[in-house]
């Protein structure tokens, strides 16, 4: 056993190569996220016209998954603040394995939209489990950005996805689009390998009484200098979602969905259908349309881990979401060559990426650890029903107003978020994961950002 000398909490401990096992499996459930999504673009304009597609099952089908995300998020959140975050962890991959299989038997749309249904409940169970869970073990000073790489490892999915999709479809028959749907299997059988064996949150069993379950798991996987002081070591009271609308926490919870969304309905709306958006903007290579965006979406993500430390939460959600707005009235009201069209969907979907790796740590940093998983259900399920709903009317408003009204309409979308933002988000870049700004009605008011890198 170590010193005494050498003690030091799970806020305080430096990073281990358990950190960084955590962030694997935790990132693998967010690389299934943007493949499931990102397999489309390619997939669905390939479907033959004897499937049965049109403009209204193209976008009831695409946002499927964002559907049931939505109740998947609530669902999942209430019973992991319930019962824990470990089993629930793994078992709703073996429904994404499954699933993702039977995309080959469809033969009509209505089977596509119940099965990418099911898809979207399944992964909603991660975005509620996973953040929250790699939240509780990350050390504070690194937390923003170890929990950047979730962000990295979703473009990366999403980047993956549509080389997969493109090539797929170019090679394959008639039925390529269903194989290519059916690959997300390949990915979520991977992941659910991976998390066998992955332990309990210890701060979550503290939460419920049970402090020796919580050394035993801080023991093997930390080591016995870790401490547990500063945690309540009494089981606390049965945490419901009302709580989540308490004065004390209601700017909390809206905040957390609503910038979120702000965020996400742009980020699936535009980029599902971007081969159709391009090609209104007359841009005809829809391949490096499409994927160049998709690889330096990727190329943001891993910025933003070296960026966002140095950023107060607030600063980089406001600044940049303002620039996106800028961005997307450019792009819809000022006319430019094909090549100027696509680099600015190019630096959209760079700095969209970027302060898109907020979306995975600070809902997380916003809520105590008893309430932690149904708020990031909530905050998750918010964000989903508005990209559905966003994703739904894109393609028809397509149609009936064109690519400016497209764009002004996301412009508008992240204007709500940069207002909703400035009015009720609280500061807590380098704060303790249930420190007193957790659950303070007065952490409303914005704070200066404390270093959150090795220093």
């Amino acid at each position: 056993m170590r010193e005494p000398s050498t003690a030091t909490t799970l806020d305080e401990m430096p990073l281990r190569p358990f950190h960084l096992r955590i962030a694997a499996v935790v990132g693998g459930g967010m690389f299934i996220d943007g493949y499931i999504l990102g397999i489309v673009i390619f997939a669905f304009p390939s479907i033959p016209e004897a499937f049965g597609m049109t403009s209204v099952w193209d976008g009831l089908v695409s946002a499927a998954p964002l559907i049931g995300l939505f109740t998947g998020g609530l669902v999942f959140g209430r019973l992991t603040d319930r019962f824990g975050r470990r089993d629930l962890f793994r078992l709703h991959l073996l429904a994404m394995v499954v699933v993702s299989a039977l995309q080959v038997l469809t033969s009509a749309p209505w089977q596509l939209f119940v099965i990418r249904l099911v898809l979207g409940l399944a992964i909603g169970g991660d975005y509620a489990i996973g953040p929250g869970l790699l939240a509780e073990f990350t050390p504070r000073k690194l937390r923003t950005s170890v929990m950047s790489s979730l962000g990295v490892l979703w473009a990366l999915g999403y980047l993956v996805s549509t080389v997969v999709g493109y090539y797929v479809v170019e090679l394959g028959g008639d039925n390529a689009w269903k194989w290519a749907l059916a690959t997300s299997a390949v990915p979520s059988l991977i992941v659910m390998i991976m998390r066998t064996g992955s332990p309990e949150s210890p701060r979550w069993l503290i939460s419920k009484g049970r402090a020796a379950e919580a050394r035993r798991i801080v023991d093997r996987w930390l080591g016995p200098e870790v401490v547990l002081d500063g945690l309540a070591e009494a089981p606390q009271a049965a945490a419901s979602w009302r709580r989540l609308f308490a004065p004390d926490m209601w700017r909390r919870t809206a905040v957390a969905g609503l910038f979120w969304m702000a965020l996400a309905i742009p980020n699936f709306s535009l980029f599902i259908f971007l081969p159709d958006v391009l090609s209104a903007l007359h841009v005809k290579d829809e391949f490096v349309g499409t994927v160049l965006p998709s690889a330096f979406a990727l190329v943001g993500t891993v910025v933003g881990i070296f960026l966002l430390p140095r950023m107060g939460r607030r600063t980089a959600l406001i600044g940049f979401m303002a620039v996106l707005t800028v961005i997307s009235l450019w792009i819809g009201l000022v006319p430019g060559s094909p090549w100027i069209t696509v680099a600015l969907f190019v630096l959209f979907g760079m700095l969209l990426a970027l302060v898109g790796n907020l979306e995975f740590i600070y809902p997380s940093e916003l809520f105590p650890t008893e309430l932690r998983a149904s708020g990031l259900g909530i905050a998750s399920a918010v964000s989903r029903i508005g990209a559905a709903v966003g994703t739904f009317l894109l393609p028809i408003g397509l149609e009936s107003m064109g690519v400016v009204g497209v764009m002004v309409a996301t412009a508008l979308v992240l204007a709500f978020g940069i207002v909703v933002t400035a009015a009720w988000a609280p500061e807590t870049n380098g704060l303790a994961l249930d420190g007193p700004a957790a659950s303070s009605p007065r952490a409303n008011s914005p704070a200066p950002p404390a270093a959150d890198h090795p220093a």
